[in-house]
């Protein structure tokens, strides 16, 4: 079932008070980082970004079986396919060198700062 008006508006003000932070340079702890990964929508200007879910992008990894190597997210949002290769929190497993990359750049000032 699709949000509803009220939906939308509080998660376009969370994303916008998101944004708002970082331009502002504020800290944001771990917690709050792994709040914005989990939590963060689009706010594209046509408001239709789509964030590939993090189950899906497990998949592709369990799929390919990739274990070791470069791999690359040409529309890295807010860097959903990279979660599954975090070792923890800011490592990545052994072995895994990952590029993103991300036009948008609400998407990609939320990305790099989570």
């Amino acid at each position: 079932m699709g949000k509803n008006n009220k939906d939308v508006l509080k998660s376009v003000n969370y994303n916008m008070e998101i944004i708002k932070k970082i331009k502002e340079n504020q800290p944001f702890t771990i917690d709050e980082k792994n709040k914005m990964l989990n939590a963060y929508t689009g706010i594209s200007k046509d408001n239709n970004s789509y964030f590939t879910p993090f189950e899906i992008c497990n998949f592709i990894k369990q799929l390919l079986d990739i274990r070791k190597g470069k791999v690359a997210d040409l529309s890295g949002g807010i860097g959903n396919m990279i979660r599954p290769f975090i070792k923890e929190y800011g490592k990545l497993d052994d072995g895994i060198q990952f590029d993103c990359f991300e036009l948008d750049e609400n998407n990609s000032l939320v990305g790099s700062t989570a």
